[in-house]
């Protein structure tokens, strides 16, 4: 899905108004190039996707989760660093700022409500799924008075 989405988003890009400023190159896409960087795109999609799926196995989906929070942290801190002098969106606004502390906040709030008791052999959290229990969580109990 993704990939088709951006091949038409690349097809409509520049048939409308190219990606280049005016002036600087031509706004002509071949065929081939165009194949070429579509079946690129889809080349790795395909291994993103693949590496996700086998990093959810390995670690669950609450894991991937906070890791994805953590990517999501690093690109706009890391795009604010880069890119703000070049381009006045990057820059960190109070609202950036507050879903980064946002999410630092329950990253953390979640790493300490887990100790490494609640963590099975392979260091992966114990669900209770083969017992059909829920135990619950430290957080839990903190929030219950």
């Amino acid at each position: 899905m993704e990939a088709t989405t951006m091949a038409i988003y690349i097809a409509t890009s520049i048939e409308a108004r190219g990606f280049q400023p005016e002036g600087i190159a031509p706004d002509t896409c071949t065929f081939p190039s165009f194949s070429k960087g579509v079946g690129l795109m889809l080349l790795v999609d395909s291994l993103h996707s693949a590496a996700f799926f086998l990093m959810l196995r390995q670690i669950g989906a609450i894991g991937s989760a906070l890791l994805k929070g953590i990517q999501s942290v690093a690109v706009v801190l890391l795009s604010a660093a880069f890119f703000c002098s070049q381009e006045e969106t990057q820059c960190l606004t109070t609202v950036k700022c507050m879903s980064v502390c946002l999410v630092l906040g329950g990253t953390v709030l979640y790493a300490a409500a887990s100790s490494p008791s609640d963590n099975d052999q392979d260091g992966k959290r114990d669900s209770g799924a083969q017992k059909n229990i829920h135990p619950p969580d430290k957080l839990e109990s903190l929030l219950v008075v």
